[in-house]
């Protein structure tokens, strides 16, 4: 797993993070512990922007609409809350600034403060392991579509928030 790398800039009454590699892990960690770029420290609205590699979009759409599944099913109010806090995704329609890449936005429209937003991090850690929502099976089948998709970096997140 690689480390999630951290960039800010300010953007018109927004916060840039940018993450790439999306998944940490014990290879990759250093002895300070980095900064979550997809966990917000306020419920101000967000806007989380995903660049998939183009071949790759069906398995990251399956991945996206397994994770919200699990979700949305959930016996766990915790978890359906976390849930609701996702809007749509959409697939942009325009010109991609990275070439071979797609894009999706997903509207925060009242983000978590207590849940990061990495897609890896939400099964294996939020959904698996802290609240035993789904199965090892689902853990596993989900991570391993999403493994899929970050190899190499076929799939990078940007998430923006309001400063307002």
């Amino acid at each position: 797993m690689a480390a999630i790398r951290v960039r800010r800039r300010p953007v018109t009454a927004l916060a840039l993070v940018l993450a790439s590699g999306l998944l940490s892990g014990a290879a990759a960690q250093t002895a300070t512990p980095q900064r979550d770029a997809l966990k917000f420290d306020s419920a101000k609205p967000a806007v989380l922007l995903f660049s998939v590699k183009a071949d790759k979009t069906a398995g990251f759409e399956t991945f996206w609409a397994d994770m919200q599944a699990a979700m949305s099913s959930s016996d766990l109010e915790e978890v359906k809350a976390f849930g609701a806090t996702f809007g749509r995704l959409a697939k942009v329609d325009s010109a991609s600034a990275t070439p071979g890449a797609v894009q999706y936005l997903v509207q925060l429209p009242s983000p978590s403060i207590t849940q990061s937003y990495n897609p890896g991090d939400i099964v294996s850690n939020f959904l698996f392991r802290h609240r035993r929502a789904i199965s090892r099976a689902q853990a596993d089948a989900m991570m391993s579509k999403f493994r899929d998709l970050i190899a190499e970096g076929l799939v990078d997140v940007t998430a923006f928030q309001s400063t307002r």
